[in-house]
């Protein structure tokens, strides 16, 4: 296998070449140069076998009626390219031959459909007639790896419901699994192939480009089944006109308009309450039914020729645009008027305390919050599953068992609700009547998508399309929460463009197309008088409400129970809108045994993006002193620029050519190159202008290079070598025909190298901190250390704009006096770069008959230089120096300094109290002199190796279409994301050793992955004359299968961060339990008696003794176990003090979540009102075996059961238990469809 460097060094070569070719030949820059179309090639050959040159060959639309005619070489070759998918007549005319008419051959999206054509000896005008779309056939010009889904498997399949997405198709294909965890746009699954995240996938429609530039996933999702004409999956990059991404490309072609009027009007209706099934929790909760939701899908399409009014004397009065101009225009509705019910458990003050308590504290600002913006005054009610409320009198000052009464004594305050969902809090020695809210909100979905495609031929060398989709979606109270905040969520996408194909030639064909793409979301509007606690739209990202914690203050007889935040989550509002302007030109030119293409493309790429943490502020109240004199114990506080717009100018340059060395032998050869340039130096230019305009964040006498982003070189050497060969052998007689057959084998198989883009949630978490943005966060171990009065108390009517000009003025944010070295940072590495996979495959495609077609293939993929999240100034104090007296308990832990590599240190760092709001001590303990980095670099790898099948049968008179795919295969990485998407943390456990102990399964290994797929239309009365036949004629049967291995999953930990807190632990993120008996249940935790003595007060009779985490969060016992008895036993201070590191010993991803099995099956019945007129009635059910599975697409639910050792035991959400997952109900939808 040659190295990186070494195949750019030789892809450099061919580069060079095909560079100046590429400006001679090429006059148009381009975006990502996809397929929207396929191509037709074959031979001509005798009865005997021998090629036939010179003969006419005229390929026909059937739909369009366009047609081309070319002559055959003198090889006996011909070829057709840039057709658009769909079926097409040849007819082959030759001198002493009958003349041959194909009909129905089916030319396939992106691909090379091959047709051979055996003339039979006679008079030209007699006509030999083949049916051509019965057959499954082989690929023998292509490596490529690819799955096509055409029309009629698009609209029947049971892959998901009615406007749920398409993309559950994919699974369809062998290499591809379902990816949750992949933190991507989904449009009904995310998607992992051939072991590359999910971030790496190219979504198109029509060859243009459809990714979400900030999370990545499709912008646009396209759920309208009857819009499409071809789904696509390629799942290798061993043409080089397919790039910008290392796993698939997923090309949606779009319909376009025939010589006949075709369309449909159809309506889908779903019922959660009165058809689907009750999930395993709701069963198990005592439900009766499931929660209301009705979910309508209706819309229709229409298609035909052109048809438009003529004005001049003479003329016919309608141009007819048969054979010349055709549209398509679909729309479809989806109307979902949910209503959902958010209960908290957690305490807020009830509304009829209101007056009391602001006549009680008057003037406290927190409170005049409570009273205006906390859930009972936004409309909250108490929680109404929560039984056992009973009217009781409380005197605080007692002892807790003597304090709470049923009658009234001297000195009770009351009465008062407890039980249930209620409680009390007490202020100071009042008591506040308290409860956990609950409210149920209408969240109603609306969805409004169209597309409309208008196709023109004015003459035989020119074909030219335009293509424009628009979805609006809005999501109504989608923000809501139980304590009383929400907001809309509306979404807008479309993508406007056209190609224009042109035959210069018998030999040559050019096609250029341009694209407008946009997206828009919106986390946040729809706010009103009406809507107090709404969050605004993201273009008003300063001025939403601020948020107010309250975990110091308790419930009185249930202390584990807190006041309830106020206000939204501390990252809302915040949206995107993306443009994309791409160019592209493709010319396709065959010279002899070459089918070369080259291609240029251009993107522009414009992305702005309403985002800052925190700008509105935080506030904390560590205990009811604290809230009462309005003295916050944190407070956090972000100055920035939230709106700023990242501009990126991609370019894209190849060469294919398909050399087909023999008949039955052909190589791909293509190189490509790729420059996306480095969008992040906007945050250099920003900064550089900002800090050097005498209006800057950060003391101006700090170097620039300190208070600035650095500039970081753009990626220059991305070129991508493609090969791939397929080679037919032929024996006629012996063994070797009877098992390869004549043309009914190929063996092919490749090697590649592709890149994958940037996406800007990178850039994003570096614009969020310093230097760019300056993120000030207090503490009580700083300024805040005073409990009753505080620098910045919580101002009256608390909303953003309010508190950044009280911070401002009170000193607490003093821009121009900060050093982003103390403020927290996220950058990326100095060498960040595009990630590049080497993949290969090696397979063997065989034909039986003319009706089954089965393929198995080994492919290997390597990922190098994948996105890694690094934490870069590790806090190292305790591992350098021990823990002394810890929390007071006289307890001193040791130090690990062996583990620190020579040189590391801790810092000593101390405040300087002549600058409070400046925290020079943040570097303290850290291993530089800073505060806490956090660095995205180019540092992870990948390995996957798969074993692939599939078989695609037409059987019983091609009635039943049968399809069946097998995976088995294995992925290893050191990292399987750069975020934390349902692992406890994306840092390594070391951050000095980030890849080797980090190298294990991935989380994207599904070791085994099966599908299967058909629709079966039943033979029986077909002409369905008669009553008899109109009852038992017309019935449909589909079915799609989908079975695969649970997803992997790391068990994790969160008190070392959460409880403990940075130096009072050796790690505070990435740890990883200790193994104790790795046979034993997994899910048994021990907890070391050090730990469970500090943290829930546990005796200590044994230091290095254990108890059963299990048991302390079940019933509150202290039982003793052994490490034998529990697999693993939390990494805490005290066990890393036990068992001699503070490194646990459990692996990445060394548990799993069930697999994924799922059923979906739909009935059909056809009835035929007239010749061209049919009333279609579908019965479809998703998960129809009802199995508690994660399911996909429209039952889409719970993947992964709690993955923190903490939480082993706790009844309904306990570590590593898979039964405390909700988990996929069986989903009914029934539908009618008029079709004409």
């Amino acid at each position: 296998m040659i190295t990186h460097t070494q195949a750019k060094g030789v892809a450099a070569s061919i580069a060079s070449l095909f560079l100046l070719i590429s400006v001679l030949v090429l006059a148009a820059f381009t975006v990502a140069a996809q397929e929207t179309t396929g191509s037709l090639k074959g031979t001509v050959v005798d009865p005997n076998g021998a090629v036939v040159a010179g003969a006419n060959v005229t390929l026909t639309n059937t739909g369009t009626g366009s047609s081309q005619t070319k002559q055959t070489s003198g090889d006996g070759n011909f070829e057709f390219a840039k057709l658009a998918p769909g079926d097409y007549t040849v007819t082959v005319e030759a001198s002493g031959f009958k003349r041959s008419l194909s009909k129905g051959v089916s030319v396939k999206l992106g691909i090379v459909n091959p047709l051979d054509v055996k003339l039979e000896t006679g008079n030209v005008s007699e006509t030999v007639t083949i049916a051509a779309n019965t057959e499954e056939i082989v690929q023998r010009d292509q490596s490529q790896l690819s799955t096509t889904i055409e029309t009629r498997k698009i609209e029947d399949l049971p892959s998901n419901a009615a406007g749920s997405g398409l993309d559950t198709l994919a699974l369809l294909a062998p290499g591809v699994i379902p990816n949750n965890s992949g933190g991507v746009n989904t449009n009904g699954t995310g998607l992992s192939v051939n072991g590359n995240r999910a971030r790496s996938n190219n979504f198109q429609i029509d060859g243009s480009d459809n990714n979400d530039l900030s999370v990545a996933g499709p912008a646009l999702f396209v759920d309208a089944q009857d819009s499409l004409q071809e789904y696509q999956v390629i799942t290798n990059n061993f043409s080089a006109q397919y790039g910008r991404n290392q796993g698939a490309i997923i090309n949606l072609v779009t319909k376009s308009g025939t010589n006949d009027f075709h369309g449909t009007l159809f309506e889908h209706h779903r019922d959660n309450k009165v058809l689907n099934s009750l999930d395993n929790i709701e069963r198990a909760g005592g439900q009766l039914k499931p929660n209301p939701s009705l979910f309508n899908v209706f819309g229709g399409q229409v298609g035909g020729p052109v048809y438009l009014p003529r004005f001049g004397e003479g003329d016919k009065s309608v141009w007819k645009g048969t054979n010349k101009a055709f549209f398509h225009f679909d729309y479809q509705g989806i109307r979902n008027p949910a209503q959902v019910t958010l209960r908290s458990g957690s305490l807020a003050i009830v509304g009829s305390e209101f007056p009391r308590l602001l006549a009680t504290f008057p003037g406290n600002n927190v409170l005049s919050a409570i009273s205006q913006f906390s859930a009972f005054a936004l409309g909250a009610t108490p929680r109404t599953d929560l039984t056992g409320a009973r009217t009781v009198f409380i005197n605080p000052t007692l002892p807790a068992a003597t304090r709470v009464s049923s009658t009234q004594r001297p000195g009770d305050q009351g009465p008062f609700t407890i039980g249930g969902p209620f409680d009390v809090v007490n202020l100071g020695g009042t008591l506040f009547q308290a409860a956990n809210p609950q409210r149920i909100v209408s969240e109603p979905f609306t969805e409004n998508y169209w597309d409309f495609r208008f196709d023109v031929k004015p003459n035989n060398k020119d074909s030219v399309t335009f293509r424009f989709i628009k979805q609006k979606q809005l999501f109504v109270n989608t923000l809501s929460t139980s304590n009383g905040f929400d907001g809309d969520l509306p979404a807008t996408s479309r993508n406007f463009g056209g190609n224009w194909t042109r035959q210069i030639s018998s030999s040559m064909v050019n096609e250029f197309r341009a694209t407008d793409q946009q997206i828009g979301v919106e986390f946040g509007g729809g706010c009103g008088a009406t809507r107090p606690g709404c969050v605004p739209a993201p273009l008003a990202i300063g001025q939403a409400f601020t948020n107010i914690s309250f975990g110091g203050v308790l419930g009185l007889t249930n202390p584990s129970e807190t006041l309830q935040t106020i206000g939204p989550a501390t990252n809302l509002p915040q949206g995107r809108v993306g443009k994309v302007y791409q160019f592209a030109d493709n010319l396709s030119w065959t010279r002899g045994k070459h089918s070369l293409i080259f291609g240029a493309e251009f993107k522009h790429l414009n992305e702005v993006v309403p985002f800052l943490p925190n700008f509105n502020g935080q506030f904390a109240y560590s205990s009811v002193t604290r809230l009462l004199n309005n003295a916050p114990s944190g407070i956090s506080v972000t100055a920035g620029d939230p709106t700023l717009a990242f501009t990126e100018n991609d370019q894209y340059y190849f060469i294919q050519d398909d050399f087909k060395l023999r008949s039955n032998f052909t190589l791909n050869l293509g190189v490509r190159y790729e420059y996306t340039g480095q969008p992040i130096n906007k945050l250099h230019e920003v900064t550089v202008a900002r800090e050097s305009s005498g209006q800057g964040f950060f003391d101006p006498t700090l170097p620039l290079s300190i208070r600035t982003v650095p500039s970081v070189k753009a990626d220059k050497n991305n070129f991508a070598p493609r090969f791939g060969f397929a080679w037919s052998p032929k024996f006629e007689h012996g063994l070797m025909h009877k098992l390869v057959g004549n043309d009914a084998t190929v063996i092919r198989g490749g090697y590649s190298i592709a890149y994958d883009a940037s996406f800007y949630n990178i850039l994003l978490n570096v614009q969020n901190g310093a230097p760019f943005s300056a993120a000030i966060a207090l503490n009580s171990g700083n300024v805040l250390a005073s409990t009753t009065t505080s620098p910045l108390p919580l101002p009256a009517n608390p909303f953003g704009n309010i508190v950044r000009d009280a911070a401002s003025a009170s000193g607490v944010l003093p821009l121009g006096k900060l050093n982003p070295l103390f403020l927290a940072q996220t950058q990326v590495a100095p060498d960040f770069h595009s990630p590049y996979s080497e993949q290969w495959s090696f397979g063997v495609q065989h034909q039986f008959g003319r009706n089954q077609v089965a393929e198995v293939r080994y492919v290997g993929n390597r990922g190098i230089g994948l996105f890694q999240n690094i934490n870069d100034n590790f806090f190292a104090g305790p591992m350098a120096n021990g823990i002394t007296n810890w929390f007071g308990t006289g307890i001193n832990l040791p130090a690990f300094p062996q583990f620190l590599p020579a040189g590391v240190t801790a810092q000593v760092c101390t405040d300087n109290a002549a600058t409070p709001f400046v925290n020079e001590s943040a570097c303290n303990g850290r291993i530089k002199r800073q505060a806490g980095i956090t660095t995205r670099a180019n540092t992870a790898n990948s390995n996957y190796n798969g074993l692939q099948t599939r078989y695609n049968a037409r059987l019983m008179k091609d009635a039943l279409s049968l399809g069946a795919t097998y995976t088995w295969s294995k992925t290893i990485d050191d990292a399987s994301e750069i975020f934390a998407f349902d692992i406890a943390s994306a840092n390594a456990q070391n951050p000095f050793n980030i890849n080797g102990p980090e190298r294990s399964i991935s989380q994207i290994d599904r070791r085994h992955a099966f599908s299967a797929n058909f629709i079966y239309q039943v033979p029986f009365f077909k002409e369905q004359k008669g009553i008899v036949g109109h009852l038992l004629g017309g019935w449909q049967l589909n079915g799609v299968f989908v079975l695969v291995s649970g997803e992997p999953y790391t068990p994790g930990q969160f008190f070392n961060g959460s409880v403990l807190g940075v130096g009072n632990a050796y790690l505070t993120s990435g740890e990883r339990p200790f193994i104790g008996n790795p046979n034993a249940d997994p899910r048994l935790v021990g907890i070391s008696q050090l730990d469970a003595f500090l943290i829930f007060d546990a005796p200590l009779t044994n230091p290095n003794g254990f108890y059963s985490f299990n048991e302390i969060n079940l019933n509150g016992n202290f039982v003793s176990v052994t490490p034998a008895q529990v697999h693993f036993i939390a990494n805490l201070p005290g066990a890393a003090k036990i068992f001699g590191t503070p490194f646990g010993d459990s692996t990445r991803n060394s548990l799993h979540g069930p697999r994924l099995n799922q059923l979906n099956m739909g009935l059909f019945k056809h009835i035929k009102l007239k010749e061209r007129l049919q009333l279609e009635l579908r019965a479809e059910a998703y998960n129809v075996l009802n199995h508690p599975n994660p399911g996909y697409g429209v039952n889409g639910a719970g993947y992964l059961p709690d993955f923190f050792v903490e939480d082993a035991g706790i009844p309904g959400s306990s570590f590593g238990q898979n039964s405390d997952i909700e988990m996929a109900r069986r989903v009914f939808q029934f539908g009618i469809r008029l079709s004409f």
